[in-house]
């Protein structure tokens, strides 16, 4: 059984598949979880995302095939629950209309941490701008020192 658990997005994982900004930090994090065993945590949506931003970026011509074969593969191991717990969709639509979001992905994270009380950690700074003054649980990735607890 885990330490701890945190729940993770999209924009965080796609830093340890693919060299971006925040890579370093992305990085730095895992590790701290990995040593404090810290359970990464995400709903089902996080795979499905994950390929979708791969394959963008093929098709944008920021990566070849082949690397996005070889981040792909990795995507599909990392060591991510992906969990959904009953309440998820309806916890996530009723964020979504709360904080006037377009859609309901960022808020399927946002519930999931919520509904686990876990902290969110995410690279998308918009997310985290429109949430932080409202939920003291999410986190920035380009924040994150290593010193910090992850």
């Amino acid at each position: 059984m885990p330490n701890s658990y945190a729940c993770v997005d999209a924009s965080l994982l796609i830093k340890l598949l693919i060299p971006e900004p925040y890579t370093e930090q992305a990085d730095n994090l895992w590790q701290a979880w990995i040593q404090n065993d810290t359970q990464a945590i995400a709903p089902p949506l996080l795979r499905y995302e994950l390929s979708a931003v791969l394959r963008k970026k093929v098709y944008r011509k920021q990566l070849t095939e082949m690397e996005a074969d070889a981040a792909f593969a990795e995507a599909m191991v990392l060591e991510v629950e992906l969990v959904s717990p009953a309440e998820l969709h309806e916890r996530a639509w009723s964020l979504a209309r709360r904080f006037n979001q377009p859609t309901t992905y960022d808020s399927h994270y946002v519930a999931l941490a919520e509904i686990f009380s876990v902290p969110l950690w995410t690279a998308d700074e918009r997310l985290f701008n429109t949430l932080h003054g409202q939920l003291d649980w999410i986190h920035w990735l380009g924040a994150y020192q290593p010193d910090q607890p992850g």
